[in-house]
């Protein structure tokens, strides 16, 4: 006679028990996960309600949160920052800007008893020496005056001075040679006339 050999037991089906607790187990997780993300949102919100009201409790000043940016407004004073990569709208005419570039940031700094501080960070495609050569040739035309140049391999500075503006700009260049860019900051001061 042959032996028998023992068989496996059959698979429990899982109870209507079970499979009710695992829906409810798995409806809980889900709730707690969208329940989490719409906290994160709130507090994103409260917390940015709550850093605005510091801000102008603290310094005295209107503060306004947009998409565009932000802006602080005080009896001493402004400060704005664009998000939008676009030139201040009141950013001096008289300084010469380099094409092609794009704007990466802008900000100002304004206080209406001594002048106005903007500072825009660009990127071009051009290499630094032909954007320093652009602004050496540019800022040394129209009452500009060169004040100051240093230049350290891909690293170039210069500073200029308008007097019959009351403007001073200052250009500081960085070559990115693993992606072929130019990045360069713009910082122009302009003083309030005292007269």
């Amino acid at each position: 006679m042959a032996e028998e050999k023992p068989q496996a037991p059959e698979p429990q089906q899982a109870s209507e028990s079970q499979k009710k607790t695992v829906k409810i187990i798995l409806i809980v997780i889900g709730a707690l996960i969208v329940l989490g993300l719409i906290g994160t949102a709130l507090l994103g919100f409260i917390g940015a309600k709550i850093g605005t009201s510091v801000i102008e409790r603290a310094t005295d000043s209107d503060v306004n949160v947009s998409d565009d940016g932000v802006t602080i407004e005080s009896d001493d004073g402004s400060f704005s920052a664009r998000s939008d990569a676009t030139l201040p709208e009141d950013f001096p005419e008289i300084v010469p800007l380099f094409e092609p570039a794009s704007v990466d940031t802008s900000s100002k700094i304004g206080r209406a008893d001594r002048g106005s501080m903007w500072i825009v960070s660009f990127t071009t495609e051009s290499s630094v020496d032909e954007v320093y050569d652009f602004y050496i040739d540019q800022l040394d035309e129209d009452n500009w005056e060169t004040v100051s140049t240093f230049e350290s391999g891909d690293m170039k500075n210069l500073s200029a001075s308008n007097e019959t503006e009351n403007t001073q700009v200052q250009l500081s260049l960085t070559g990115d040679n693993s992606e072929n860019l130019t990045t360069y900051s713009v910082t122009v001061s302009r003083e309030t006339d005292q007269q």
